[in-house]
């Protein structure tokens, strides 16, 4: 008798236990997944704001870096220049038409951060007259 009342000591869960909790689990993940979407698609874009701003600021800096050095002058094919920057980080051919600046500008663009997503390309324009520089994102 005394073997009958003994407990037995079983270790571990059942079957029934672990199913509830893989469903609980799947009720949870399946709830949390569209959040979880949004701030990868939020991370994203942000990630794109800032390769553009720091494309900015690095043609920028080269616009004014050569601005000291020499006399920059717009060329005579307009007061606008305009190259993309793909994955690669470096424009595939920069000619702006003004003497040294090619140089200058692929050296920095080399240095600049590179587009951390495939299939980004931003546009970079130099306004020669006022010195601006506007970056944008292309769709290509």
């Amino acid at each position: 008798m005394k073997k009958l009342m003994k407990k037995k000591n079983n270790k571990g869960f059942s079957l029934v236990e672990l199913i509830v909790v893989v469903l609980i689990l799947g009720i949870i993940a399946v709830a949390l997944a569209p959040q979880v979407m949004k701030w990868v698609g939020t991370a994203r874009t942000n990630s794109d704001d800032n390769t553009a701003k720091d494309i900015k600021s690095a043609v920028q800096v080269a616009l004014a870096d050569f601005q000291q050095k020499y006399s920059l002058k717009a060329p005579a094919s307009g007061e606008t220049y305009s190259f993309k920057v793909e994955k690669s980080g470096t424009p595939a051919v920069i000619s702006t038409g003004i003497e040294n600046f090619d140089t200058y500008l692929n050296e920095v663009m080399n240095e600049a951060p590179k587009p951390s997503t495939a299939g980004k390309v931003f546009q970079v324009t130099i306004n020669y007259k006022t010195y601006a520089v506007e970056v944008t994102q292309v769709d290509e």
